[in-house]
């Protein structure tokens, strides 16, 4: 395995394809996407570059405004509850997984137990 890890040929031969996939299909659209938000039009009547009025437009507008207020309220709450119910739930879990881990090490200390009584 060490060998194969240790040759950038191996590497490049591995990885290559699954990023020009990656590529092809998650990149380029995004790339397409933001050519596009410095022009105007459509796909009929073609389309203009008009720079970045597109984006000072999107800055004056007061529904994205309301918009990414009301993103940042909802994430704040969310964030805040999760963590909170983290805390809520994470000593219960603790328990059960110590509990779980110590009965795995008790049938394991038995099983060697009994395989040493059988090979005596």
């Amino acid at each position: 395995m060490h060998r194969v890890l240790g040759d950038r040929r191996a590497i490049a031969l591995l990885l290559g394809p699954a990023l020009l996939v990656y590529s092809l299909i998650m990149l380029v659209p995004m790339v397409w996407s933001l050519g596009y938000s410095f022009t105007k039009g459509n796909t009929i009547n073609g389309f203009t570059g008009n720079g970045v009025a597109n984006f000072s437009r999107l800055l004056d507008d007061p529904a994205v405004h309301d918009a990414l207020w009301f993103t940042l309220k909802y994430a704040v709450v969310v964030t805040a509850g999760q963590v909170v119910a983290g805390y809520l739930l994470a000593p219960g879990n603790t328990r059960r997984c110590f509990d779980a881990l110590r009965k795995d090490l008790a049938s394991h200390r038995d099983t060697g137990r009994q395989h040493r009584l059988r090979g005596r």
